[in-house]
């Protein structure tokens, strides 16, 4: 029976009146995060760096101390990276299915770590519907987002190619649209690609090659309801942004995806 895991990061009500957010703040840097969860009832959960295969969690994900915010839906443990050479650094696959189908996918990245300098991942440079780069590969600060469409025809290998099994087994979309982010901060990294299937939005997968793909950047916005999902993912950009930068220095946030 696989492991069922609930993390939540809703603010219990005896936490809820006026000046709450001043005192949750105050107690979480006096208590550290951790206690403060403890205290308010919440639990993010197993850390996915040591949970087993299978695992499921809903609403947020903790590897290695870090936090990322999960879309809707129930997400499965698939696959994993661990890379110690020549500092532990590492990543995991997670996957919700709804009605049995390939519904989202999650690849989350960090370190355990502090390397010298990281490189700006290749994503950040090519051609997106909505692109933010700030600073530049090889600082010790730097952050970019990227909204788009991807393939996932693409050569894989490892943990990725386990997923690929996996999100094909389910269904998965020739194209998915994605959000991705990279934030680095004081050497230290979080990297994160939601990917989402088309029917998310009651739009049909494109099967035609990537140059013809209606999702591609130069095409999608041609088609008014493609390029209306790829907003509405690229409206959480900033909200994620700063969600994703509390998550890296391990605090939760109550940022909460909106799809429609």
């Amino acid at each position: 029976m696989k492991e069922m895991l609930h993390a939540s990061t809703e603010t219990p009500r005896w936490l809820r009146f006026p000046g709450a957010r001043m005192m949750r703040r105050a107690l979480r840097a006096v208590l550290g995060p951790a206690i403060l969860l403890a205290i308010s009832g919440d639990a993010l959960g197993q850390d996915l760096w040591s949970a087993p295969l299978g695992t499921r969690i809903s609403r947020s994900a903790t590897l290695a101390g870090r936090i990322a915010p999960l879309p809707p839906g129930e997400f499965e443990l698939v696959s994993r990276a661990i890379d110690r050479s020549p500092i532990e650094k590492g990543g995991v696959w997670l996957m919700s299915t709804a009605a049995g189908k390939y519904d989202a996918s999650v690849w989350f990245f960090t370190n355990r770590e502090r390397a010298s300098l990281w490189n700006m991942n290749d994503l950040c440079r090519i051609p997106a519907f909505f692109s933010f780069v700030e600073g530049q590969g090889g600082r010790p600060d730097f952050e970019c987002w990227k909204v788009s469409a991807r393939t996932f025809d693409q050569k894989a290998s490892g943990a990725f190619l386990e997923f690929v099994k996996r999100s094909t087994a389910a269904g998965s979309p020739n194209v998915a649209p994605f959000v991705y982010m990279q934030i680095v901060s004081r050497r230290e990294i979080l990297e994160v690609e939601y990917d989402f299937a088309p029917s998310r939005w009651g739009l049909s997968d494109d099967p035609r090659v990537w140059s013809q793909n209606a999702w591609n950047p130069a095409n999608v916005r041609k088609d008014p309801a493609r390029a209306r999902a790829l907003q509405v993912l690229a409206d959480q950009g900033k909200p994620l942004s700063d969600a994703l930068k509390a998550g890296l220095a391990g605090r939760p946030s109550e940022f909460i995806w909106k799809l429609q």
